[in-house]
């Protein structure tokens, strides 16, 4: 905060952070397969605040940079359900057709980052469709977690939510 101000943890962009992973990272078509999923997953799971802080490179024994793993991954929508559904902007300076309408981030949204972060589309499509075949195991864990019957029914209800603007 003292050398970057209040908002420092707000003030980037997932595709920047794309662009730093490429910059940094030997291995980056592979790591940024793995940011790209795990910003869909953050979205998906109703984590809006998955800020800067929150992702971060890790120096290997070689010398170079991975992404580290993935934390602070919680459905943050449940406490506070007027947040935004991102805690970054998707890009630096620049909405899609799809955003401008609906002010949120549907598929296209998701496909022109992954665009930005060089992805194949086969893959980044596998990966998108890959969050609607996995519903049943995601309510499945939530029968299993123990939020009372009204979170859950918030977090399924979320969970649904996001699942249709990633199929549109």
């Amino acid at each position: 905060r003292a050398t970057h101000g209040e908002n420092y943890k707000y003030d980037g962009s997932y595709e920047e952070l794309g662009r730093l992973l490429r910059q940094y990272s030997p291995a980056w078509r592979v790591e940024a397969e793995r940011l790209f999923t795990l910003i869909v997953f953050n979205y998906v799971c109703g984590n809006g605040d998955a800020h800067l802080k929150n992702f971060s490179l890790l120096e290997t024994p070689f010398g170079d940079y991975s992404l580290s793993p993935a934390y602070d991954l919680l459905c943050t929508t449940l406490h506070l359900p007027t947040e935004s559904r991102t805690a970054l902007n998707i890009f630096d300076d620049f909405i899609t057709p799809s955003f401008d309408a609906n002010a949120f981030a549907k598929r296209s949204d998701f496909m022109e980052l992954a665009n930005r972060f060089g992805l194949r589309e086969p893959r980044v499509v596998a990966i998108l469709d890959r969050f609607a075949i996995e519903r049943p195991t995601m309510e499945a864990l939530l029968d299993r977690s123990l939020l009372s019957p009204e979170g859950n029914a918030r977090y399924r209800a979320i969970l649904a939510d996001r699942l249709v603007a990633l199929a549109d």
